[in-house]
């Protein structure tokens, strides 16, 4: 599909109603040019209706950085669309984000985070200079082969932690194999304000929430600066993402 006028990308973009009119009349006129894609696009549709289908919108419940802190957004059905998007995209193996091309976090041998914003208006961005800000939703993507056991917690200034995956339990989750996948849910910030790293912990091997959280907790000082700490986990390969989460402005 790399050889088309359009990619894959581009196609879940005009699902999904991501497009300008002048770009989606091109990819219309693709369409009804090339089977694959069309084909491609109806079953994009298909799974689009089946969840909005099976998910009412009066059952929509956002999952919040810490528990305690759930924040509706204002717009209820265009997130709900994105929402659909982002299912689809899981299952596509493909993140609903714009063509500018972005850096990676850190990427060591196949495993690699990103992180992206959903904004206000509904676009996905990418935050180049890695500050936040209260309210916002991150999207985390990652790449991984055989070390795809995976932990990720969020670490404050005060030393408080949050496990985001696994959502329950002590075992890490098993990640799909492959590039640029979504994780299965996007995280929402809370009120608090600071400095935060989030801590993801590949393994090819068995791993554990409760030894993760001890190493990370023992190497926390209220001392030292929180960005420069560095996690040494055995058998593990740990990325670390620094960023500064600010007060949201009123509007």
């Amino acid at each position: 599909m790399n050889s088309h006028a359009c990619d894959k990308i581009d196609l879940l973009n005009y699902v999904t109603g991501g497009v300008s009119e002048e770009k989606a009349a091109l990819i219309r006129s693709h369409l009804n040019a090339c089977a694959s894609c069309r084909e491609y696009c109806e079953a994009l549709e298909r799974e689009k209706q089946e969840f909005l289908a099976a998910n009412p919108i009066d059952r929509i419940m956002d999952r919040p950085a810490r528990p305690t802190n759930i924040v509706r957004f204002p717009a209820v059905a265009r997130y709900y669309a994105i929402a659909a998007s982002l299912v689809i995209c899981i299952g596509a193996g493909y993140v609903y984000l714009n063509h500018t091309q972005t850096p990676d976090i850190r990427i060591k041998g196949e495993t690699a985070l990103r992180v992206f914003v959903l904004a206000d208006d509904g676009t996905v961005e990418q935050r180049v200079n890695n500050t936040f800000t209260t309210g916002e939703r991150i999207q985390f993507q990652y790449s991984c082969g055989l070390k795809n056991r995976f932990i990720m917690m969020s670490l404050d200034s005060a030393g408080s932690l949050t496990t985001f995956y696994p959502g329950t339990g002590d075992s890490a989750i098993v990640l799909e194999s492959g590039q640029d996948i979504p994780l299965p849910n996007s995280i929402m910030l809370d009120e608090y304000t600071g400095p935060e790293l989030f801590i993801g912990v590949f393994s090819e091997k068995p791993l554990l929430v409760p030894m993760v959280k001890g190493i990370i907790g023992k190497t926390f000082s209220p001392n030292t600066p929180l960005f420069s700490l560095k996690f040494s986990i055995p058998d593990a390969e740990v990325i670390v993402f620094r960023c500064i989460i600010r007060k949201r402005s009123a509007p």
